[in-house]
């Protein structure tokens, strides 16, 4: 082989291997967002994670951070959750009727603030959305640190126009 063919060669063995480096960042969803990350608990025991929703299973204490368009968070039916969000972005506002944070019926929520949290939900929904005898206590050390944005999302079909409020329920709630 001559110097000039085995140099092309190696070039273009570098370009395949950058290449499949991106490609596997993109497969393994490390290169388009970092996701939620949890810390306290248990997976399995204290929450568990299952297309794209961590279902909160039982009282204790889970810190979320990260940002996200995918993933979203459910207090399972019942439950007692604490959960801290420690600078969080949620914008599930492409999906329908997905709440960035959903209380279901009997669930029980405080939820602390750390930092700047953003919570956006999908149309129709509240940006936490409560169900049937939920109930919802939000705390942070100081106002002026911390803060949370939360906007319901937007349904609109040519002749209605329907909007989730920012915490609440949706408007065909009847409870």
């Amino acid at each position: 082989m001559n110097k000039q063919y085995i140099n092309r060669m190696t070039g273009m063995g570098a370009w395949f291997v950058a290449f499949l480096f991106l490609c596997l960042q993109t497969a393994w969803g490390q290169a388009t967002e970092s996701g939620l990350k949890v810390t306290g608990g248990t997976l399995g025991t204290d929450y568990v994670y299952e297309e794209n929703v961590y279902t909160v299973k039982s009282d204790k204490a889970l810190t979320f951070s990260g940002t996200t368009t995918t993933d979203h968070i459910t207090v399972d039916e019942g439950i007692t959750a604490n959960i801290s969000l420690n600078t969080v972005s949620v914008d599930v506002s492409s999906k329908i009727e997905a709440a960035a944070i959903l209380l279901k019926k009997n669930a029980k929520l405080t939820l602390t603030l750390v930092g700047t949290n953003t919570l956006k939900s999908g149309n129709n929904v509240a940006g936490i959305q409560l169900m049937e005898d939920s109930y919802l206590v939000i705390t942070a050390e100081n106002a002026t640190d911390h803060s949370l944005e939360s906007t319901g999302g937007d349904y609109r079909n040519g002749i209605n126009y329907y909007s989730g409020a920012g915490i609440g329920g949706k408007r065909s709630d009847s409870y």
